[in-house]
């Protein structure tokens, strides 16, 4: 039977010194505040993409609502020889969503569903449902989109710029979101269907 003395007891012990932990603690929190803003910057571009998404999304179903009705998706009377800005509340969504009955008149007869979007998860970046199947559709950051007509059908409308000025893109629908800002922030950020 071997004895072992207590320096030798010592030596055999495995395990971190205070001073090891210490530095390995060190380097763990310095590499999370670096991929800290690396992740923010993913996550503003999976916003801007998904709001891109829905943009053209609404886009195209206001388009295809014109070829099937030959008319825009907007309450008669509204147009008065200019592009209508609207947005996408329930009044545009039931229409896209073959959910409307505004005053006891149904702008989609055939209850079509022209728009094919994702549901909200909580409160925001998607369609919210209602009870009679229509609802509202928010952008990422929980607004409304906007949506520029061209009722005048001069194939143009006016759009307002991320500078702040009028501009005049030849499309006949634009829908455009505000971005993390909001419509009384930073233009840099909105996200375009024209641009």
């Amino acid at each position: 039977m071997k004895l072992y003395t207590l320096s030798e007891q010592k030596s055999s012990r495995s395990g971190f010194t205070l001073m090891e932990l210490l530095v390995v603690i060190t380097i763990i929190l310095i590499l999370a505040g670096i991929s800290f803003p690396a992740a923010q910057g993913v996550l503003a571009k999976a916003q801007k993409s998904s709001a891109e998404n829905m943009a053209l999304q609404v886009r195209s179903s206001i388009s295809a609502y014109y070829t099937e009705y030959r008319r825009y998706p907007i309450p008669r009377g509204t147009a008065s020889g200019a592009d209508v800005t609207i947005v996408t509340d329930e009044n545009l969504m039931d229409i896209l969503l073959g959910a409307d009955t505004a005053n006891g008149q149904q702008y989609n007869p055939r209850g079509i569903s022209f728009f094919a979007g994702k549901k909200a998860k909580g409160a925001n970046n998607g369609l919210v449902m209602n009870a009679s199947g229509g609802g509202r559709l928010l952008d990422p950051w929980g607004q409304l989109f906007q949506v520029t007509i061209d009722t005048d059908f001069n194939n143009r409308v006016n759009a307002e710029s991320r500078t702040g000025s009028m501009e005049i893109v030849p499309q006949n629908v634009v829908v455009w979101s505000t971005g993390k800002s909001g419509a009384g922030g930073a233009r840099v950020d909105w996200v375009t269907t024209w641009d």
